[in-house]
């Protein structure tokens, strides 16, 4: 039907140019019907309003992608217990830096990774880093020394560095900013439930151990790169770049995705600045919720590198603690999503934020403090699926909330980087801070993970006063002088126009 095809004649393109505001002024312009009607078409799957949507293009390539990327990065932690410490001659000083040199490189390149994506095709870049880290898994295999493993996890950081903020960013464009939490959850998810899948993979290769006369943690980072650099190619062809190249959108759907995305106001059509970098800087919120990041991928990245290591020093086998690992992850996975609707069904993201820091806290608190004892097995058991259901299901309200309450796709851009930046080299200090001579108590691992989620709670919950009151504050100015400013005026003041409303 016609009207399912196109907007209305009287939502022109040259008027949904100018509608790059907020959301609400579009309903209160156009009407909540018409409105509501496209973006149930362009970003809702299953809703009988369209063959082809949003979410069928885009998310299936994302979720697959994050998901070989962690499965990637994580194999070291399941070689560690299959043989590749001994293998190598690596003790345990020598292995912590094995793991952190992969962060060193993968946090300080996020920011260019954007600044490239702004000047590439997004199918292209990702398909030549999804590659490029595939074949650096398989040659982590093949090495023969602990030289050869440093160098592997070096690149192997060069590599993957780019994913992650490039996925971050083409979601926040394609979403209009109450509708990005579930998606970003929906790919981020991978990572928790990555942990499941390297667990039962790593239990099946256990198994092949001396075939074609490798070693089983060989076998186990030569076949999961063989999978990334066989999907890598079809990258190109499967992964869309923007609403503007997109076939199966009609022009007047491309032109109101562009203007009604997660922005939150910047038109699509300005050219990238360097001072754009220069302006996400400056923003107190990016700091914020950059340490909030720390809040979360800290304690996420000691825990996934000690869990195996835990897990053994409750009673299990190698082989068992692989096993264990897997409803751990699962259950944070689920727990990850059911946070991430609720949040966009509320449109806030601060209250989600806070209960995962809070829960994480206390799987934390918990752990550190029951007796390492057979009596506590069980307890101490439990009290490990807390912590992933907090750390990870706290990441994605994070990451949407800087992308919704920074307006530009430039500033958004580098915002995202910036924050995915301070995150990452944090994620160098956890797996450091669970020291081998300090098992089973783990002090200094508990104390900086317990210690950074307590400010992470803090943080959320002031950055969630600040904008309130800051919306507050716009909405009781004089209507008169607003209303004077042009849109090149509020286009160019971005998230501090006063026709911006911050996402709470």
């Amino acid at each position: 039907m016609d009207d399912e095809k196109s907007v209305s004649p009287n939502l022109t393109t040259v008027e949904v140019s100018n509608l790059c505001m907020s959301e609400d002024a579009l309903i209160e312009q156009y009407g909540a019907d018409r409105v509501r009607k496209l973006l149930l078409k362009v970003c809702a799957p299953g809703l009988g309003l369209a063959d082809e949507q949003v979410d069928f293009h885009l998310m299936p390539a994302l979720v697959f992608l994050y998901l070989i990327s962690f499965v990637d990065r994580g194999t070291l932690s399941n070689a560690s217990i299959l043989g590749i410490k001994t293998d190598l001659h690596i003790d345990t000083t020598q292995y912590n830096l094995l793991a952190t040199v992969f962060l060193f490189t993968y946090s300080f390149l996020d920011i260019p990774s954007n600044w490239v994506l702004q000047k590439i095709r997004p199918n292209i870049w990702i398909a030549v880093l999804c590659f490029v880290w595939g074949v650096i898994t398989i040659l982590s295999g093949l090495v023969q020394n602990y030289s050869g493993a440093i160098a592997a996890r070096v690149f192997l950081g060069v590599a993957e560095a780019g994913f992650f903020p490039a996925a971050v960013f083409i979601t926040s464009v394609w979403y209009p900013r109450k509708q990005v939490q579930w998606r970003v959850a929906i790919f981020y998810c991978m990572g928790s439930l990555s942990g499941s899948f390297t667990g039962l993979i790593a239990y099946g290769v256990a198994h092949m151990d001396g075939r074609a006369g490798l070693a089983s943690w060989r076998w186990i980072f030569i076949l999961e790169g063989l999978v990334t650099v066989t999907f890598a190619p079809f990258i190109i062809w499967i992964l869309p770049n923007s609403p503007s190249d997109s076939k199966w959108l009609s022009d007047d759907e491309k032109e109101l995705l562009f203007n009604i995305c997660a922005s939150g106001g910047g038109s699509p059509h300005v050219p990238f600045r360097k001072g754009y970098l220069y302006a996400a800087f400056k923003d107190i919120k990016v700091w914020m919720v950059g340490m909030m990041g720390v809040g979360t991928v800290l304690p996420m990245y000691g825990f996934s590198y000690t869990l195996p290591t835990i897990l053994t020093q409750l009673g299990y086998t190698a082989e068992q603690a692989q096993l264990m690992t897997v409803p751990i992850y699962a259950v944070s996975a689920v727990t990850t999503l059911v946070t991430a609707w609720i949040s966009d069904r509320i449109g806030r993201r601060a209250p989600g934020i806070m209960v995962c820091f809070a829960i994480a806290f206390v799987g934390l608190l918990t752990e550190f403090l029951l007796p390492k004892t057979t009596a506590f097995v069980h307890a101490r058991y439990g009290a490990l699926f807390l912590i992933p259901i907090g750390v990870y299901g706290a990441y994605p309200g994070q990451l949407s909330w800087i992308t919704n309450n920074t307006a530009g796709r430039g500033k958004r851009a580098m915002s995202s980087a910036l924050e995915l930046t301070m995150a990452n080299v944090s994620a160098a200090i956890g797996t450091n801070i669970f020291l081998g001579r300090e098992a089973p108590n783990y002090p200094t691992g508990f104390g900086f993970s317990l210690a950074t989620v307590g400010l992470g709670f803090v943080l959320a919950g002031l950055l969630w006063w600040m904008l309130a009151r800051e919306n507050a504050r716009r909405e009781n100015l004089d209507k008169v002088v607003v209303n004077r400013l042009s849109s090149v005026e509020i286009e160019e003041m971005g998230d501090s126009a006063p026709t911006f409303r911050y996402i709470l």
